[in-house]
């Protein structure tokens, strides 16, 4: 360690003082004007670091700064912040009613992470810190400060945690990796990679999330990386065909709705729109279990009943002309990651389900979808959600508390419908679909349920993430 302080060594927390000149709010008279005003300033955001502890302890990457007092006390130069939460666990009370949270009142209700010890490093003097609190309180500082993860960064690490990519970025990048590893280094398509992951990843994420896309190309998702419907070469080539005419100026507006991705990927990889793929293995089979990469399949009809590309048939016209057309896979461009897992994976299992071949397990998903994160929502706004409270009650609630005004015309569908037996988006329309056997839905249906409650979903995903 460097001359004027020691090397880190364990304290206890009750010798520990809040610094009452802490940059955050100003100089102060008193330890409980600190914590009053860090309580002040940083409202759920330090009882958000409290339930953090109690659940998870401290970060072990994370040193309390301390200056050594004459009277064998310490203040904390850095880690304020943790300190306070420290003693609001300690000490609930000292907490106003109107910051607690239902987290917080669960974890102090409850056994947790209670540290007796935090592990210090002990300066001479405030200046001797000045050094390490400007590397983590002002910025990157050319590199030389904490230089945060970027949104690429991030998604890339939520899939690696995740075990499987379940968002659009997340999706991109997986194949961006893929192709990296099977390229050689000296390829010029690397190029292409990097420009893609820098600017065009969105592009990139929308074509790997439709189901269509990827049959065409010829693979499938397998956890963090990919499993081929086609020769690896040939997958390889395709892919890098397409991230290379995003690198050169496909936009999102022109791959936005699912027919301009279909006509997108038919021309780009095999011509004029509609015209039969030369390889007779690729199929529209996205449910079908992934071959090996060094495998593949000859099936002589796709699970929709179209005949594949090596069969002569007579309704060649009319199977290029549905090929092409906008097929429901609802949600399957809202980002989940603020739902719970469950919730995730029954989004990306409507997601591989054919409109034409399982319309009553898509509506039934619907409704899962639909019912799963209105109770999410709600209960994370500390709201109790009865067992017999009925899914109509709890999506009027769940807008209430997104502030969605009457007017609104993201949610008209939504809050028209709602109530109108006779509509496909009511809930009791949903709740039909489970148990009436006279209820069939159709892919209109589906379609419009989708339509209609996507915002609704797309919002309480958003607050989720923010908290």
């Amino acid at each position: 360690m460097s001359a004027g302080h020691t090397d880190p060594q364990p304290i206890a927390v009750e010798l520990l003082d809040l610094d009452r000149e802490n940059p955050r709010h100003g100089e102060v008279e008193s330890q409980d004007l600190a914590l009053a005003r860090l309580i002040e300033d940083q409202g759920v955001k330090l009882v958000n670091i409290a339930v953090d502890i109690h659940a998870s302890g401290l970060h072990i990457a994370d040193l309390f700064i301390v200056l050594k007092a004459d009277d064998g006390r310490y203040t904390v130069l850095d880690g304020n912040r943790r300190l306070a939460a420290l003693r609001l666990l300690r000490t609930p009370s000292l907490l106003p009613d109107e910051v607690r949270t239902p987290d917080f009142n669960a974890a102090v209700a409850n056994s947790g992470n209670q540290p007796e010890t935090v592990t210090c490093a002990v300066v001479a003097t405030r200046s001797e810190a000045r050094l390490w609190l400007e590397r983590t309180h002002s910025g990157e500082l050319e590199g030389v400060g904490t230089v945060s993860w970027g949104s690429t960064a991030k998604q890339r690490f939520r899939a690696a945690v995740a075990g499987t990519p379940n968002t659009q970025t997340s999706k991109a990048l997986v194949i961006l990796d893929w192709l990296r590893r099977k390229l050689p280094s000296d390829h010029p398509a690397h190029t292409h990679l990097d420009a893609v992951e820098r600017g065009r990843v969105t592009n990139l994420g929308r074509l790997a999330g439709d189901p269509y896309v990827r049959s065409r190309v010829g693979f499938e998702f397998a956890g963090d990386t990919i499993s081929l419907r086609a020769e690896v070469d040939t997958v390889v080539d395709r892919l890098a065909h397409v991230v290379k005419d995003l690198a050169t100026g496909t936009t999102v507006t022109t791959l936005k709705r699912k027919h301009d991705r279909a006509r997108y990927i038919d021309q780009l990889l095999y011509g004029e729109e509609g015209e039969e793929p030369p390889d007779p293995q690729l199929t529209l089979d996205v449910g079908r279990e992934p071959v090996s990469e060094a495998g593949s399949e000859s099936p002589s009809t796709t699970t929709d009943g179209e005949t594949s590309a090596d069969d002569s048939s007579a309704s060649t016209t009319s199977s290029r002309l549905r090929r092409t057309q906008p097929i429901a896979h609802p949600f399957s461009e809202v980002d989940t990651t603020g739902l719970l897992p469950r919730t995730r994976q029954v989004v990306n299992e409507l997601a591989t389900l054919n409109p034409n071949i399982h319309p009553n397990a898509i509506a039934v998903l619907q409704r899962c979808v639909v019912e799963l994160s209105v109770v999410q929502f709600l209960k994370s706004r500390g709201q109790s959600v009865s067992k017999s409270a009925r899914l109509a009650q709890l999506v009027r609630a769940a807008l209430k508390e997104l502030g969605i005004a009457d007017d609104d015309q993201r949610f008209h569908a939504v809050q028209t419908h709602l109530q109108n037996a006779s509509s496909v988006m009511s809930v009791r329309h949903l709740h039909e679909y489970v148990h009436n056997a006279d209820t069939a839905p159709g892919e209109s249906d589906l379609n419009s349920i989708a339509i209609g409650y996507r915002p609704l979903l797309e919002e309480i995903c958003t607050a989720l993430r923010s908290g």
